[in-house]
């Protein structure tokens, strides 16, 4: 069985192949959860494989053997015959040359500035072998502790949010909960067009008897097929759920026996929870209603049986993490953990940001979620570490953070100063153009490997297609054994068998191949019994709103605040749907929205620039739309050209980084 290569619903998927080229993919109807759907992506995202864009072999920058020429070994000197320059800025090289290079540069620099000046960035488009491997060769080969993966920019605050309060930072039902529900809240999420699968699934759920809430800044596709829409102020999710956290408490809502026996810190988060100042909705134009909605919505959280669903709305604040944290108090009030149809489930982006950070991709925790030796810098630090000469060498593994970051000015700053910058990647991506040497490497159709979804589910998924290049952890297998290491993990297999050995309490009863089963991982429900603790207890986090933007008295009229998403014709930098002409037909641009009272006035003849404090954006065609609130705008950050990341700085969630891309001050100038 083979998944689905964009989102982190791991849709099932059947191809149908002909001379080693896709023709077509369909849903496979047996697939656990895609059930033979797929949404535009899954079905026509295909073409980026045969593109004629994708990288083959290996690409060195003509400037990076200029300057380090003189510097090599005579006999590495002498290979150099063998690059052929394929454009003005790099040489094709044969991956052999380009990995014997790439093993001198990182030797040379280990000797002279040791472990800890280098950076590992991975991405999550790839498989937990690569993953896990990428995190090894960083600890283990080269000694540096600053790893960090791609969940930094989007769900980081889920897994700090949820491991405090209930123990594991991942969903604790698998979606086919979604139809065990008897009420569904929706946080954050434009589910119908992020993740369309499972945005199908809770439409029939509703349709079915399920009642739906919505919490959004915006009017959202599946809001509008709610019992219970709320839309709320730019950046108040935490006050929105500490208000209703207040309205079960102080109408004595809460499920007492449930409390008394399965967690801990009641008392001490009450306490905190009343002493804290309401926010006065009813006080706040244009949305007054939320002061008939918070008390309903308390009402039904704690009379039935609940799943609370989140996506990047609710983690990309600066109260990222405490706004997830206080989804999980919401549960563990109304007891909604540890049961069918009812538990939290954030939707995960990636086809393997689950795996990536599971395999132990990130800078505080190995595989496993173990404790590494050493705590390393996260990808906003190493930026940072960049800038200040203490990293000069930086792996990056398919994430292309020259344009998915957030602060583009300093980081494209912090990527030129680099002495050594080597990408894994498909295309010549925003980071690819300015590394020093590219390897190509397998797409997720050309690759045998374990990926893992948002709900935990393990599956080996097998290549639709053969390719020449080398998959992720074949490079840095390769990379080992050029720095004289001894490298046992000759195979997926073996690197999955190591992973096991590494968590077994995770992983030791799923097998290689056991795991085209697609079995989850602590089975199929967490919590039915103890919460992840010592004492097997959930606890209670509060952490106080701080009120900012709109709802200050102060907010200046002048600014907007902007929104950014997904369209579900287009995928995150657009890397693979722009190789699709079926899909890039439909959404070539980014497109700005705004309320039709703030369109008022504007020349519709004419583009709008937006102005933050940090940056401006490109000229964006705009259009007013029913679904945006007066004083906020939305746009779609898919195409590189619209400089949208430009506009954001580096604030980020308080305990996790991740940039706050849902909610920035702009003005905005028509041009």
């Amino acid at each position: 069985m083979n998944v689905c290569a964009y989102c982190g619903v791991g849709c099932e998927i059947k191809a149908q192949v002909l001379g080693n080229t896709i023709l077509s993919i369909e849903g496979d109807p047996n697939g656990v959860v895609s059930g033979g759907k797929l949404c535009v992506k899954g079905r026509f995202g295909f073409d980026f494989v045969a593109s004629p864009s994708r990288v083959s072999g290996a690409r060195i920058k003509k400037a990076f053997i200029d300057r380090n020429r003189d510097l090599m070994p005579i006999g590495l000197q002498n290979k150099l015959f063998l690059l052929t320059p394929i454009d003005v800025d790099f040489f094709a090289s044969p991956i052999d040359v380009a990995i014997e290079i790439a093993a001198w540069k990182t030797r040379r620099i280990l000797e002279q500035k040791g472990g800890k000046s280098f950076g590992f960035i991975g991405g999550a488009r790839t498989s937990c072998e690569s993953a896990y491997f990428f995190q090894k060769f960083a600890r283990e080969i080269i000694g540096s502790p600053n790893i960090d993966n791609c969940a930094r920019v989007c769900h980081s605050p889920s897994l700090a949010g949820l491991k405090r309060t209930l123990g594991e930072g991942a969903a604790s039902v698998p979606f086919e909960d979604i139809f065990r529900a008897e009420a569904i809240v929706v946080i954050g999420s434009n589910t119908t067009e992020a993740h369309p699968i499972v945005g199908l699934k809770i439409l029939e759920a509703a349709r079915k008897g399920a009642f739906l809430a919505t919490i959004d800044v915006r009017r959202v596709a599946i809001g509008r097929n709610a019992d219970l829409e709320a839309i709320v102020p730019p950046e108040s999710n935490l006050a929105v759920l500490n208000a209703i956290a207040r309205e079960i408490i102080t109408n004595d809502l809460c499920d007492l026996e449930f409390i008394a026996k399965r967690t801990v810190g009641f008392e001490s988060y009450k306490a905190a929870l009343l002493s804290e100042k309401p926010i006065g909705f009813g006080k706040i134009a244009l949305y007054e209603k939320l002061t008939e909605q918070i008390p309903k919505l308390s009402r039904i959280i704690a009379s039935k049986r609940t799943l609370f669903i989140w996506g990047l709305g609710v983690t990309e604040h600066i109260d990222g993490s405490d706004a997830v944290s206080a989804i999980a108090n919401l549960a563990l009030l109304s007891g909604n953990i540890g049961k069918i149809g009812a538990g939290v489930m954030p939707l995960r982006g990636q086809n393997n940001v689950q795996g990536a950070c599971d395999m132990g991709v990130l800078p505080y925790y190995g595989a496993g979620y173990s404790q590494p030796k050493e705590i390393g810098l996260t990808s906003p630090q190493m930026f940072e570490a960049i800038l200040s000469g203490e990293i000069t060498a930086l792996f990056n593994m398919g994430e292309d953070i020259a344009r998915t970051s957030a602060n583009l000015n300093k980081v494209i700053s912090a990527l030129d100063r680099l002495d050594f910058f080597c990408v894994c990647e498909l295309f010549m991506s925003g980071a690819a153009q300015r590394a020093d040497i590219v390897i190509g490497v397998k797409s997720a159709y050309e690759k045998r490997g374990i990926f893992i979804n948002a709900e935990r589910r393990v599956r080996l998924s097998k290549p639709l297609v053969e390719s020449a290049e080398l998959d992720d952890w074949e490079f840095f297998a390769a990379l080992t054994a050029a720095l004289g290491f001894d490298c046992d993990l000759d195979s997926g297999e073996a690197i999955w068998r190591e992973v096991q050995s590494k968590a077994p309490d995770m992983f030791g009863a799923i097998g290689y191949e056991e795991a085209s089963q697609g079995a989850q991982w602590k089975g199929e429900r967490l919590y039915e019994e103890r919460f992840c603790a010592k004492d097997r207890l959930a606890r209670f986090y509060f952490a106080p709103y701080r009120r900012r933007g709109a709802l200050c008295a102060s907010a200046d009229s002048s600014i907007f605040y902007l929104i950014t998403g997904r369209v579900a014709s287009q995928y995150n930098n657009a890397a693979q749907t722009s190789e699709t002409p079926r899909l890039n037909a439909r959404a070539e641009r980014d497109i700005l929205l705004l309320s039709p009272i703030d369109a008022k006035g504007l020349d519709p003849t004419k583009r709008i620039k937006l102005i933050s404090r940090y940056g401006e954006s490109a000229p964006l065609v705009f259009k007013a739309d029913e679904s945006i609130a007066k004083g906020t705008i939305f746009c779609s950050f898919h195409q590189a050209r619209s400089r949208i990341n430009y506009l954001f700085g580096s604030e980020g969630d308080s305990v996790t980084q991740t940039p706050r891309f849902k909610a920035i001050e702009t003005k905005i100038e028509q041009v």
